[in-house]
């Protein structure tokens, strides 16, 4: 039985080809280029994520103000129980104190935060 192996595929036209299961029809393919990889996102060491819970109409200011962090690598405002989630990096575990209890926590409309040490 003939392995098939994942790969971006361009069809070219279809074909007929009868054999002793009837008839199958199949497509020629040929491989396009692999894409260029991304570029590697340089990681400072241990990530956190951080989910806030913010006053109502302060949460797309919030945000924008997290964006701006150098330790923040990413920012969703969600539904639910929290308003934001924020992944932040840190080189150092005593850094990310200092960010989210004074940085974060510092910002106006921020009601509650909570910190989650990533497991991988």
């Amino acid at each position: 039985m003939a392995r098939l192996a994942a790969s971006l595929v361009e069809v070219k036209e279809p074909r007929r080809h009868a054999g002793t299961l009837g008839v199958v029809y199949f497509k020629l393919v040929t491989r396009l280029p692999k894409p260029p990889a991304l570029p590697a996102r340089p990681t400072q060491g241990l990530r956190f994520f951080v989910l806030v819970q913010a006053v109502p109409g302060r949460v797309a200011t919030i945000t924008r103000s997290l964006r701006r962090l150098r330790q923040v690598s990413a920012v969703h405002p969600v539904t639910g129980p929290y308003d934001i989630i924020a992944l932040l990096e840190v080189g150092d575990p005593r850094e990310i104190s200092q960010v989210v209890a004074g940085t974060i926590g510092g910002m106006r409309g921020v009601t509650r935060t909570t910190t989650l040490l990533c497991a991988e």
